[in-house]
């Protein structure tokens, strides 16, 4: 008997499989009154995972999609997976992406539907928005697409006018700086770990990452410059919290690049709370302390829905 899907086990589904079968959503079941009570606080509107290039597993993704489901019962879950497909030679022109990306667009975009400008007050109120969980630069490129998308939904340039109001941004295992080694380390990751096929995998990927790395350089498609820059652009996430979660074992990102893009952000305003684990995979961080860590998710969306600032 074939294994379950994981994703599918905990009820997510594609929102449009016809164009990306890696945009799920899920949808909580209609709650009672006493359901909604037993959620405690209050919850974001909407969650968004984008995930990381490599290893991103259906398994590894319902670690993280189980623990909210607990935290947030009542709160729909949407995952943007992130391929290496999708930032092919292929697929190099935006436009190709962003149109891969616009069944997530579209959902969240109906959630948080225009229907006025916003008031001096509604401005800084971030409850019943929407909390952004990024995985490692894949995630981050694939929420900035987003981000790009979303700010052309809104009727200006200006962080307070914003369509989507963003409870706040929590960075796993990113930003960073990425060589060659580090993103074929990343991409090898998303290759059947059986021989022969992972040998004929590593095989094939060694020269596309040559040429993509080539075209960052070149400034063809998004560096990891553009995407450091791009992430305390706060006309595309607002000015809402960051929270960033990383190891300073981290193999494929940095742990000085993280540090250094928090300490940048808190310079620029933002309110940045950071959790530093002295000895844990990249994106795995939970396998290393599960408790630590949705106790720091818990708390830091806990405070940007009340809009208390962080305690560093």
């Amino acid at each position: 008997m074939a294994t379950p899907d994981p994703l599918r086990a905990l009820s997510f589904a594609p929102i449009k499989p016809h164009i990306n079968r890696n945009i799920l959503l899920y949808t909580p079941p209609t709650s009672t009154g006493e359901d909604a009570a037993a959620g405690g606080g209050p919850s974001p509107k909407v969650i968004v995972l984008t995930t990381w290039f490599g290893g991103a597993t259906s398994g590894r993704i319902a670690v993280y999609c189980r623990a909210y489901q607990r935290l947030y019962p009542q709160t729909p879950i949407l995952i943007v997976r992130t391929q290496v497909t999708d930032y092919s030679l292929a697929n190099r022109q935006l436009s190709a992406v962003q149109a891969r990306l616009s069944p997530a667009h579209k959902y969240i975009s109906s959630l948080f539907p225009i229907t006025s400008p916003p008031t001096s007050e509604s401005r800084g109120h971030r409850q019943e928005g929407a909390l952004l969980h990024i995985f490692s630069n894949g995630g981050c490129a694939t929420a900035l697409q987003l981000g790009k998308m979303l700010r052309r939904s809104s009727r200006g340039e200006d962080a307070s006018h914003l369509p989507i109001p963003f409870v706040g941004l929590i960075l796993d295992s990113c930003p960073g700086m990425l060589a060659f080694d580090n993103i074929y380390a990343a991409a090898s990751m998303q290759i059947p770990q059986s021989q022969p096929l992972y040998s004929i995998g590593r095989a094939i990927l060694w020269p596309y990452i040559k040429v993509y790395v080539a075209m960052q350089r070149a400034g063809i498609v998004t560096s990891s410059n553009d995407v450091m820059r791009d992430l305390n652009d706060s006309t595309l996430f607002g000015l809402g919290p960051r929270l960033f979660l990383f190891s300073k074992t981290d193999t494929v990102i940095a742990a000085d690049d993280i540090a250094a893009h928090a300490k940048q952000a808190a310079e620029l305003g933002f309110d940045v709370r950071t959790e530093v684990w002295e000895d844990a995979v990249h994106c795995a961080l939970p396998m290393a302390d599960s408790q630590r860590y949705w106790n720091a998710v818990e708390a830091f969306t806990s405070r940007a829905l009340s809009g208390r600032k962080a305690k560093l």
